[in-house]
């Protein structure tokens, strides 16, 4: 018995390797190869992306500021006009009033001699008709302030998007300064022996930081996007439905690695950012 025979695997080990069974045998091992390599990648590339679709829609930092001053002076004045829209809760009499004026009249009495029951039925329905006209103007005057944060946001959407820039501009400062520090540092130990723990630890603030800076430019650009409603509850500052949340995120990242590049920042520098590194 020759090496060849003990090593072979059995179904080839019956033909000569140049036969058509051994190769249809290699290319069989080839293609389950190939294919669990395809599965690996596919589910590496699935994870990124689930990770990348975290991202919550919340303003931090400069754009907060920045928004802030636009949307206080919006809901102030819808505040205060809905105030003036409200209308006093008048309590039905029409019930009360006709059970009088039938007992009135089964007593063979005046029925509303004075006509102040039906006075009072009166006012109750003028009321009510005020009361509706009233409604009517605060859902008018709801939908007008959804529409007026939507058209600022839209109008400053650059000026929001500079200001995410700004915090980023801070944070890739001190993630470069960071980075060279850390350079060639793998470990905690090695960040004691080499003097650098402080920068060790900011590895996380770092990161928290950038997915802050994120999280405010998925803001910034879902609200262009979406624009605000009037939800069921009067907010004027209602998500609209509908929104592909894993696709709005990727993009988001997109354009905050965008940023990243016009600001010249370093390979190093974004991995901190990210906490890859």
């Amino acid at each position: 018995m020759t090496v060849e025979d003990i090593t072979e695997t059995p179904p080839a080990a019956l033909a000569p390797r140049t036969s058509t069974a051994a190769r249809k045998a290699s290319d069989t091992r080839m293609g389950r190869e190939t294919d669990r390599l395809n599965q690996s990648i596919s589910a590496i590339r699935k994870t990124e992306e689930q990770a990348l679709a975290s991202l919550r829609p919340v303003l931090s930092g400069r754009a907060r500021d920045t928004w802030e001053t636009e949307e206080k002076r919006t809901k102030r004045g819808h505040q205060r006009a809905s105030g003036a829209l409200a209308a006093n809760t008048v309590v039905d009499p029409t019930a009360k009033a006709v059970e009088q004026m039938r007992a009135a009249g089964e007593a063979g009495e005046p029925v509303d001699a004075d006509g102040a029951l039906v006075a009072k039925l009166v006012a109750f329905h003028q009321a009510q008709t005020a009361a509706d006209a009233l409604a009517a103007a605060r859902i008018e005057c709801d939908r007008q302030a959804a529409a007026a944060l939507t058209a600022a946001v839209h109008a400053m959407r650059r000026e929001l998007v500079n200001a995410v820039a700004a915090d980023l501009r801070d944070i890739a400062t001190e993630a470069e300064t960071v980075a060279a520090q850390l350079d060639g540092v793998d470990s905690a130990d090695e960040a004691i022996t080499r003097g650098v723990v402080s920068a060790w630890k900011s590895r996380a603030d770092i990161a928290e930081r950038t997915i802050e800076a994120a999280q405010s430019l998925h803001w910034v650009r879902r609200r262009a996007d979406r624009g605000f409603i009037v939800d069921g509850a009067g907010r004027v500052d209602a998500w609209p439905l509908g929104n592909d949340e894993r696709h709005s995120s990727a993009r988001t990242w997109e354009t905050l690695g965008d940023i990243l590049t016009t600001l010249g920042t370093s390979d190093a520098a974004r991995a901190l950012m990210t906490g890859e590194a």
